[in-house]
């Protein structure tokens, strides 16, 4: 057996770590169903990601050979896009809440709009990262 895919590999780790979980919890706090359904996902999902990970090729090599060079831009276009526009939602949205939280004083609206800033925190953050890793690898 040989793994091609590396991606799906991680995947297969995780998704044994996450197994191995929902099986002691479901020994430890006895048989609910919800932890077997658990390990019966978690299984399927290991299952998955070894089969896919033995192609030669991953799903983004099979997608990126068979599309020209409009579909390629097109796709960075939207991506771009909805990144934008998940941002913007966010940005939105942690000021109304924030907002909210002034007004009602309850604090399940303050930690919300703290959680968003944090989301778009992390959305730049991984938005500089990835520049800088395509600026050096193309």
């Amino acid at each position: 057996m040989t793994i091609k895919n590396h991606r799906n590999l991680m995947n297969v780790i995780l998704g044994i770590v996450l197994l191995i979980s929902c099986i002691y919890v479901l020994v430890s706090k006895g048989f609910q169903i919800k932890y077997l359904i658990g390990s019966a996902l978690s299984a399927a999902f290991i299952i998955f990601n070894l089969i896919w990970g033995q192609r030669e090729k991953g799903a983004e090599e099979i997608i990126r050979s068979q599309a020209d060079e409009r579909d390629l831009y097109n796709a960075m276009r939207s991506s771009r896009a909805v990144v934008k526009i998940v941002n913007d939602i966010c940005y939105i949205s942690s000021i109304i809440f924030s907002l909210i939280y002034a007004i009602t004083k309850a604090e399940i609206y303050l930690n919300i709009g703290i959680t968003l800033v944090g989301v778009i925190i992390v959305m730049f953050i991984t938005f500089l990262l990835c520049d800088h890793y395509y600026e050096k690898h193309n």
